[in-house]
C-alpha cells in the first residue's frame, strides 16, 4: 500500500511541477504518518496552506490525532496545491475536477472505514461531487479559529473515534 502511495505522490509532484504550482503532502510526524497513513481512517482538508509545517494547528492535530489512536490514518487534502485562504476558493474550483480523481485514487489504495472531512471549503466541494455511496463524516478544520474552536475539534475527533469503534465492532 505504502508503495502505491508513494508511486501516486511522485505521479502527482512531476504533473504540478511541470503546470509550476507547489504541491504539499502531510508528513509524517512523531508516530503519525501523515500522507502514507494506510489504515482505516482518511481525514481530508480543502488545500494545502502556504505556512511552513509545523504549525501550532498542525501540532494540534497531530496530537489529537495520536490521544485518538489514529497514528496511520491517511491525511490529505482535495486539492494537493498550497494556496492562500485568500485564494483556496478558486484554486479549488479551477483543480477540483482533476484532484477528485487522485482523491478517488487515494480511497481505492486506502479502503477507508470512513472519509472525514475537514470544513466547510473541503465540504461544499464534495457536496458538489455527490458523494453519497461513501461513508462520510464532516467536522470542523483543526485550523478553523484556532484556538478558540479547540474543544469543538476535540470533541469531533471523540466521536469520530466512537464512529470508528462501532465499525470495528460490526467487522
Amino acid at each position: 500500500m505504502e508503495a502505491e502511495l508513494k508511486k501516486l505522490r511522485k505521479r502527482i509532484e512531476k504533473e504540478f511541477a511541470e503546470k509550476r504550482r507547489d504541491v504539499w503532502f502531510y508528513p509524517k510526524r512523531c508516530k503519525v504518518k501523515g500522507w502514507l497513513g494506510s489504515k482505516d481512517v482518511m481525514f481530508v482538508g480543502p488545500n494545502p496552506s502556504c505556512n511552513r509545517f509545523p504549525t501550532p494547528q498542525t501540532n494540534f492535530f497531530y496530537d489529537l490525532l495520536q490521544r485518538n489512536k489514529f497514528e496511520n490514518a491517511h491525511l490529505t487534502d482535495l486539492i494537493k496545491i498550497r494556496a492562500t485562504n485568500n485564494e483556496a476558493d478558486e484554486i479549488i474550483n479551477k483543480y477540483f475536477k482533476n484532484q477528485i480523481k487522485i482523491l478517488e485514487e487515494e480511497i481505492n489504495i486506502i479502503k477507508p472505514k470512513l472519509i472525514v472531512i475537514m470544513g466547510n471549503r473541503a465540504k461544499k466541494a464534495i457536496e458538489r461531487f455527490n458523494w453519497k455511496k461513501r461513508n462520510l463524516e464532516y467536522i470542523y478544520h483543526y485550523s478553523l479559529r484556532f484556538p478558540r474552536q479547540k474543544e469543538k475539534f476535540i470533541k469531533n475527533m471523540k466521536r469520530i473515534r466512537k464512529l470508528i469503534k462501532i465499525h470495528e465492532r460490526k467487522n
